[in-house]
């Protein structure tokens, strides 16, 4: 496997290109938990009283419930899942008489329509290895199993999905984003890969497929070459609903915050749970934990936080991040007050799809009445790609750069997955509306672009109450009310703070910020400055801990050594949910 090297947090060049472009704060990059991922640092917002903890025992945890976690949670309950590799998927789709018949789509679909009852009375062969890993039953993961998700309050549910993929959600219903930047194989059914299409067809909803027009049609046999459709949002969404409520599993999701893991001499792992509604505690004693953690980041650690020459309590709603952005505008969204509201001008710094879809939020007059002005910013020209990746990832020759991607030693695949995201992206719709919105005058809030810009200083104006910014531009400074930084977020692990107990305890090699995990995701050993290899054990260590590293999971964006540079997207998803849903499969046959 090679030398592993753990990348010092000072090297700040490495570490930004291997950071995750704001690209991927939408859409088939959503983060699982975004709008509360400094929970995972201990300090929600807000005050509450702290009780006593208390204790309970399941089979397993999962820390997370957004696409990832749904993907894998219905992989081990489909009595007929499809668990095919990335490049096994591919190559069946070509080949017609290899993959599921249109008539079993269609009936998944009428199943799902029926609920759990129809799900469940599947029959036939499973999809299932030897048949000694059958799926688990809903009575089983309802007594056993724990989803536990921060972004999820009780008032949150009516409009979530149930509680799944709630972070998601609130980022779709903020910036009101009415179509995926995903083609319509990614999703989290765990049937086929078409089943969104044929739901799509069953409803009458066909018009919802939109077509990616100024998607590159090539005839190269490896590039991707359809279907050229993405689905709207509400399609999408629906289909979701109805997966969750087909399968039973709406009543799964329990709102709480992961305050730290711990390995313990009974040999499972102790999680600590703090509900953000009430403040109550307890801890969950488990023999396995997934998680799937959306992105985290820290906020002290921004590249423009050297450059502000304010102190944090002087203005601090006037330059807000990711999640404090959402907050703001969820509170202030069609907002009449005009004070403090009033004639704002704001200025936007990425150079991704949520800093395009937050500008033409802003200048929505409906939306936001109290905006006067919009500049974008970013620090290179604006880079348009229909999908956050290249397109060629998407097609049949997904695979076969997967099994390059794994020939490369660690710090090659970091190098890697820096290159292809390649910063911040805007798929050509988007960039289309941000054009016309640009050109209009009038009543209306006016929105301006300014590419290659970066910004210099900030300085507060005390007697005008304004942030002054220089650019470098060459320009004289400018006056703006309030600065929205969408410039991504840096994707290491010493970010999630719930993780560093557990890290001292079960060391694991961190090569450029992420993990080094095995095959199928779990805690990979580190040996004295060596990965083990073969998953063989350290002679140091004992069996009870090798035992517990294979079962702890990780999947998304920290699992981007293994799964590839759309770790965190729908595809990869789908793709962590097949590894750790064989993981579990096996061990739960075994085990209980």
């Amino acid at each position: 496997m090679g030398k592993t090297a753990d990348i010092g947090r000072s090297e700040q060049t490495s570490r930004q290109k291997n950071a995750v472009s704001d690209s991927n704060v939408c859409d088939c990059c959503i983060p699982v938990d975004a709008f509360v991922i400094k929970n995972t640092r201990g300090d929600y917002g807000g005050t509450t009283k702290q009780t006593k903890a208390s204790c309970e025992q399941k089979e397993l945890v999962v820390i997370g419930a957004g696409p990832h976690s749904l993907a894998l949670m219905l992989r081990l309950l489909e009595p007929n899942a499809d668990l095919s590799s990335e490049k096994e998927r591919h190559i069946m789709a070509d080949f017609p008489n290899r993959i599921r018949p249109p008539s079993k789509v269609r009936k998944h679909i009428e199943n799902l329509m029926h609920g759990p009852s129809a799900i469940y009375r599947k029959t036939g062969p499973k999809n299932t290895e030897n048949d000694l890993c059958p799926p688990l039953s809903l009575d089983f993961v309802k007594k056993n199993v724990l989803v536990v998700d921060a972004s999820l309050s009780d008032s949150g549910r009516t409009n979530s999905l149930y509680g799944w993929m709630s972070g998601w959600m609130n980022i779709f219903q903020i910036l009101k984003i009415d179509q995926l930047r995903s083609p319509i194989s990614a999703h989290a059914d765990p049937f086929d890969h078409r089943s969104l299409e044929f739901f799509a067809k069953h409803t009458n909803r066909e018009g919802e497929l939109v077509p990616l027009n100024y998607l590159s049609k090539t005839n190269k046999k490896w590039d991707f070459h359809g279907p050229y459709n993405s689905p709207s949002a509400d399609l999408f969404h629906d289909f979701h609903r109805q997966l969750i409520s087909g399968y039973g599993v709406q009543d799964l999701v329990t709102p709480g915050i992961v305050k730290n893991i711990r390995y313990d001499d009974s040999g499972q792992f102790q999680v600590s749970i703090t509900n953000p509604s009430n403040g109550h505690s307890k801890i969950v004693q488990t023999p396995r934990v997934v998680c799937a953690l959306g992105p985290a980041y820290r906020k002290e650690e921004s590249i423009f936080q050297s450059r502000i020459a304010l102190e944090p309590w002087q203005v601090p709603h006037r330059i807000l991040h990711g999640d404090e952005i959402m907050r703001f505008l969820a509170k202030h969204s069609r907002s009449k007050e005009r004070l403090p509201l009033n004639n704002q001008d704001i200025l936007i710094v990425g150079g991704g799809v949520t800093s395009a879809h937050l500008a033409l939020t802003a200048c929505d007059g409906l939306e936001c009445p109290w905006c006067e002005s919009v500049l974008l910013i970013q620090r290179s020209k604006m880079k348009e790609r229909q999908f956050d990746l290249d397109s060629a990832w998407m097609g049949p020759g997904r695979g076969n750069r997967l099994d390059q991607f794994w020939t490369l030693p660690f710090i090659e695949r970091v190098r890697r997955l820096g290159n292809e995201r390649g910063g911040g992206s805007i798929h050509p719709e988007v960039i289309q509306l941000l054009k016309e919105r640009a050109s209009l005058d009038g009543p209306v809030a006016k929105l301006s672009l300014q590419e290659e810009t970066e910004i210099m200083e900030v300085h507060y104006d005390y007697q005008n109450d304004k942030l002054l910014v220089s650019m470098d531009d060459g320009l004289p400074h400018k006056a703006f009310d309030m600065i929205w930084l969408a410039t991504g977020f840096e994707n290491h692990i010493d970010n999630y703070q719930c993780l560093d107990e557990l890290r001292k305890q079960l060391l694991i090699g961190v090569v450029g910020g992420l993990p080094v995990l095995g095959g199928d995701l779990s805690w990979k050993e580190w040996k004295g400055g060596r990965v083990a290899e073969g998953g063989k054990s350290s002679p140091h260590e004992p069996t009870d801990k090798e035992n517990a590293r294979k079962r702890f999971w990780v999947m998304g964006s920290l699992a981007g050594m293994e799964l590839g540079p759309d770790a965190l997207n729908l595809m990869g998803a789908r793709h962590g949910a097949v590894r750790v849903a064989k993981a579990l499969l096996s061990d739960f046959s075994s085990k209980l």
